[in-house]
């Protein structure tokens, strides 16, 4: 595989040597989940990371670029095994400028009233007459102006919208902010990198710079909490002060927390106080819809229901038949199916936001319990 990857590399065939990447990798797994790992092993990802690096943009997919932060994160802690900082470094530098991040954009055809050059010189023309005229006269033309805009013609229009393709990359650079300083300024590197990047996609947004500029004020908001993070006893004091209102509010308290509870330089009892203390904004409907099937739940199981909302139809025909029926179960059952629907409406007007916060509030949940178990069991043992 590696006179493979070597000949490939030489030739400049990218494609095989895409593929042989791929395969080199497949192939090493088993000796990356190794505790020990071999001098032999980080030359080969070495070897990977360099023929990684001279692939055209053009080529690069989702597999490649997480091939290449995984590659890349077991470089570094091997790294540090083998005291080979420097040459961490400077694989990391080269990566600077990989596309291991893609913005893309979507277009959308939206419809919207016409609205010529024209016609706006007629309105302004028609407010400028309207001015001089007296009161009683105004009237008319007023009639004729909301005939007019109740046979206003809608036109289509394309609108672009930007998206972040998800990838390992994200983690990566958590990992190096964790790390000395060293490391951590390749981080603020990163960052201007996919700032450039999505000043690239400006020209296909039609002026739409916003998108843009939350996309970039997002990417300086997580460095800056990697920063935050570095002084863990004032941690949670800053993030409550500058970052109540984020929208990653949840997602920055979770990873204090669990920082907290992996370096075990905060009391475990105040860790488990502020997990106890957090409360989920539940104004979301999604999210309303889903508290109210587990109260649902939980009432069934108060009255002994045994749960299959599925069969509400065949609970409804036996009680018409037969006379004979838990109403009870059923009333449960139609409004669970009821909230379903709404949850299924209200998840696709945008699901990733919905997962993204399922899946913190998940994060937070065993956390809560994983401080509360070492504040009862491991510290009173």
């Amino acid at each position: 595989m590696l006179l493979a990857l070597e000949t490939s590399f030489l030739s400049a065939d990218y494609i095989t040597l895409k593929k042989v990447v791929f395969e080199i990798y497949n192939n090493i797994i088993p000796l990356l989940e190794m505790r020990g790992k071999s001098h032999l092993l980080f030359q080969i990802i070495l070897k990977c990371l360099i023929a990684v690096s001279e692939i055209p943009k053009q080529i690069w997919d989702d597999n490649l670029r997480s091939v290449s932060c995984k590659l890349t994160y077991e470089l570094v802690t091997m790294g540090f095994q083998f005291n080979e900082l420097n040459l961490n470094k400077r694989i990391i530098f080269s990566q600077i400028k990989l596309p291991l991040k893609k913005f893309f954009t979507i277009s959308k055809v939206i419809m919207v009233p016409e609205e010529t050059v024209s016609s706006k010189e007629e309105k302004k023309g028609a407010q400028s007459k309207n001015i001089k005229k007296p009161a009683n006269l105004q009237k008319e033309p007023l009639k004729t102006e909301s005939k007019e805009s109740a046979e206003v013609k809608m036109v289509p229009k394309v609108i672009r919208n930007i998206f972040n393709k998800n990838s390992l990359q994200g983690y990566l650079e958590e990992c190096l902010a964790n790390y000395s300083e060293e490391y951590s300024d390749f981080l603020q590197n990163f960052i201007e990198t996919w700032k450039e990047q999505l000043d690239s996609l400006a020209g296909f947004l039609e002026g739409d710079v916003e998108s843009i500029d939350r996309l970039k004020s997002e990417l300086s908001l997580k460095v800056d909490f990697w920063e935050l993070c570095k002084d863990l006893p004032n941690a949670m004091t800053r993030l409550q002060a500058g970052y109540k209102n984020s929208p990653y509010f949840l997602e920055f308290f979770c990873k204090v927390i669990r920082r907290m509870i992996e370096t075990g330089s905060i009391d475990i009892k105040l860790i488990s106080e502020q997990c106890n203390q957090f409360t989920f904004n539940n104004s979301n409907e999604a999210f309303q819809a889903l508290i109210s099937q587990k109260e649902m739940k939980t009432e069934a199981i108060k009255n002994d229901i045994d749960w299959h909302p599925n069969a509400v139809l065949l609970l409804k025909k036996e009680r018409d038949t037969n006379k004979v029926g838990d109403d009870k179960a059923i009333e449960l059952f139609d409004n669970f199916l009821g909230l379903d629907i709404k949850l299924s409406n209200e998840m696709a007007k945008s699901p990733n936001e919905f997962v993204y916060e399922n899946v913190w509030r998940g994060e937070l949940l065993f956390l809560r319990a994983t401080a509360k178990y070492l504040v009862r069991y491991v510290k009173n043992s």
